[in-house]
């Protein structure tokens, strides 16, 4: 399905020109990813106030990333950020890749964690941000379109993100039958890992409808008869590279930024003309959890032993920026299968892929390739000792070989890609939800176009890497059950590996070889109470010490929920906008 990623842009969604700008606006929205599109459109509701909202990318409306089963070739593409580590010690010195990730490059899948997940945060100093408090606005956004699951408590038809089941809810019947082995192993028989608790399995959730990526642009933005992006008091600027936050006497007085279309060098750029804009009421930072702590930087805010390093004047001293960076991570074990009935790249089966997807919007190229979710506890799984317990170990399940064309595969999954007659196979990713290793980010000059420093210490606490090789016996032991045996499961080894593939010594050693991220970066900017001297922002998203300036994205989560991350950023995203607006009104 490669070949997408080569077909044209569709056509410009909307005229984005700098001409536009009014001389001041009410609101200022930073990011236009899976939180900021959220804010921008609710805030811009009330005919009221004017809202603009900064995109560094463009509107992204292109085959590739309106078509779901083009994920894969969305990877190291211009509408991806390549944001890449430092070398990690403890995976063998090799450097990772962290999307700035948004609801138009990742893998649609809509997870929205449970109720240990948020009463957690509540109990860390996070008030109205328990499960009870935050269910509301996971609701108003769901447009569920799953007729089995639209009418229970948990879940809404009405919002404008639509939900429905992978490959157009078609599956493989390798995907229903790894579901079924899954439940007969575990006893874990949830068909709903949405409902509360945060455990099950199923066919995966996923943000598309009709056979199209639904992310947030097209959700909040360009939905329905009246879409908001033709809203007058709406304005949206695309190419928007968002150098800094102008504060003035502990106030936010506005945004400066320069026009930069993608792909422009470093010397370009300073030659570029900057745009100033006032703010007459609140500045809202959604650009991510490696973004968002950069800029706050760049305008001063941060640790001042930091800023002063990098030459950067400082505005506040907030030691927690840039800290407290947390990531999934999952590993990836491919197998051989026999009944011939997963997806392949060979030429024959690629057009009736593609003549599903055209005619009936049903099978792989009509929805994400993770086809299947499932959600248990390691062996090693703490987190019920504080009475929030909650999964700690994730699988995604692809009814395909992860091949040598995608960009997936050049990220150090050597062994997912071997020369092979047969090419029918299963792909599981067992996956780390609750990891303990931490990282930060950190500046390496005060140029807004010179690389972040992104040091995540990936597998640096022992428990990480025991929940990932669990995940790996516990993949094995489901491959081998009575659900699978049909299939005649073999995996594919790592050869290389001067161990026995059965034992512990071998599949520590594949995962630190092998281990990934799943692009989930959060934490960089995190909620918390006024006494907590790494907090960023207190429970309603306010910077500390700085009026007039709020963050809403994925920074500012104290820990990391135990799902993809998705669904919590644009949960985030209308609990945010919602509390400015009820700020408005007192």
């Amino acid at each position: 399905m490669s070949i997408l990623a080569n077909l044209p842009v569709i056509g410009p969604l909307f005229s984005s020109n700098k001409d536009q700008l009014l001389k001041d606006y009410d609101y200022i929205v930073i990011g236009g990813g899976s939180a900021g599109c959220v804010v921008a459109a609710r805030l811009s509701e009330d005919k009221n106030v004017n809202v603009l909202l900064l995109e560094a990318g463009g509107d992204g409306n292109t085959f590739a990333v309106r078509t779901p089963g083009a994920y894969f070739d969305l990877q190291m593409t211009e509408v991806d950020w390549q944001v890449k580590t430092r070398p990690q010690k403890a995976m063998g010195g090799r450097i990772g890749l962290c999307l700035g990730g948004c609801s138009s490059v990742n893998a649609m899948l809509y997870v929205r964690g449970g109720r240990g997940d948020y009463d957690g945060w509540a109990a860390a100093g996070c008030d109205g941000w328990g499960y009870e408090d935050v269910l509301s606005y996971f609701k108003k956004s769901e447009g569920c379109h799953i007729p089995s699951l639209c009418q229970r408590e948990h879940h809404s038809a009405d919002g404008p993100l639509n939900i429905q089941y992978a490959s157009g809810g078609d599956p493989n019947p390798l995907t229903k039958d790894f579901i079924a082995a899954f439940r007969q192993v575990t006893g874990i028989t949830n068909d709903d890992y949405n409902s509360g608790d945060g455990y099950g399995a199923s066919v995966s959730f996923q943000t598309v409808h009709n056979g199209l990526r639904c992310d947030t642009a097209r959700a909040f933005l360009f939905n329905g008869e009246k879409p908001a992006i033709r809203r007058p008091n709406l304005t949206v600027i695309t190419s928007a590279h968002v150098t800094r936050i102008a504060v003035e006497n502990g106030k936010t007085t506005g945004v400066y930024f320069k026009c930069s279309p993608h792909g422009t060098s470093k010397e370009a750029f300073m030659t570029l003309p900057e745009t100033f804009i006032p703010v007459t009421e609140q500045v809202i930072l959604s650009a991510g959890a490696v973004h968002t702590p950069a800029i706050l930087m760049y305008s001063g805010i941060g640790p001042q032993d930091h800023l002063k390093k990098v030459g950067i004047k400082v505005t506040k001293h907030l030691p927690g920026v840039g800290r407290n960076l947390q990531d999934h991570l999952f590993v990836g074990l491919a197998f051989k299968e026999y009944q011939g009935v997963a997806y392949t790249s060979r030429l024959l089966d690629t057009v009736r892929y593609f003549g599903k997807y055209f005619l009936h919007s049903t099978g792989p190229v009509a929805g994400s390739p993770v086809e299947a979710l499932a959600f248990m506890d390691s062996a090693v799984n703490t987190s019920a000792q504080n009475g929030r317990k909650r999964p700690d170990l994730q699988f995604h399940i692809l009814p395909a070989r992860i091949t040598k064309q995608t960009h997936y595969a050049r990220t150090n999954t050597k062994p997912l890609q071997p020369e092979l007659s047969h090419d029918h196979g299963l792909t599981v990713f067992p996956t780390l939800l609750l990891p303990e290793s931490t990282g930060y980010i950190e500046l390496n000059s005060s140029h807004p176009l010179d690389d972040i420093r992104v040091e995540p210490n990936y597998l640096s606490a022992e428990y990480d890497i025991k929940v990932l090789m669990d995940g790996i016996f516990k993949c094995r032991e489901i491959a081998k059950s009575q659900a699978l045996e049909p299939y005649k499961l073999e995996e594919i080894v790592d050869t290389t590996i001067p161990f026995p593939p059965d034992t512990p010594a071998y599949v520590r050693e594949y995962v630190k070889r092998q281990a990934i991220t799943v692009y989930h970066p959060v934490g960089t900017a995190k909620m918390g109470r006024a006494d907590d001297p790494m907090a960023v922002v207190d429970s309603r998203c306010r910077v500390f010490g700085i009026e007039g300036l709020r963050v809403a994205d994925a920074s500012v989560m104290p820990r990391i929920v135990a799902a993809n991350t998705n669904a919590a950023c644009i949960m985030i995203g209308e609990k945010v906008a919602d509390m400015i607006k009820k700020d408005r009104q007192k």
